[in-house]
């Protein structure tokens, strides 16, 4: 919790420090993705409950008010549009992308 808080400071002050100069700086916070990173947090609530891994994501993905995870391709979307022209005046933001779950 306190790194993820520091990031976001951090996000803030650099996003501060150099937008006289025309660079933007952004943070991106996703909650859970399914990629290999989580797999060791699956392998001890499987043996911990004798659930499968889909009856653990099932469980995670209940929690998120869309009933679905963040795509890596959602981020990497989100990432590209940060670096557009749309973007451009967009800085020291600090976006959610957990289907939801930080407003619950």
């Amino acid at each position: 919790c306190s790194s993820k808080t520091g990031l976001v400071g951090l996000t803030k002050t650099i996003a501060a420090e150099l937008a006289p100069l025309g660079v933007t700086c952004n943070a991106i916070c996703p909650s859970v993705l399914d990629t290999p990173i989580i797999q060791p947090v699956l392998d001890a609530l499987q043996k911990e409950t004798g659930a499968s891994r889909e009856e653990i994501m099932e469980n995670f993905r209940k929690t998120y008010p869309t009933k679905k995870f963040t795509t890596t391709k959602q981020i990497g979307d989100y990432v590209v549009f940060l670096c557009s022209p749309a973007a451009d005046n967009m800085t020291g933001l600090a976006t959610p992308m957990d289907g939801g779950f930080s407003i619950v």
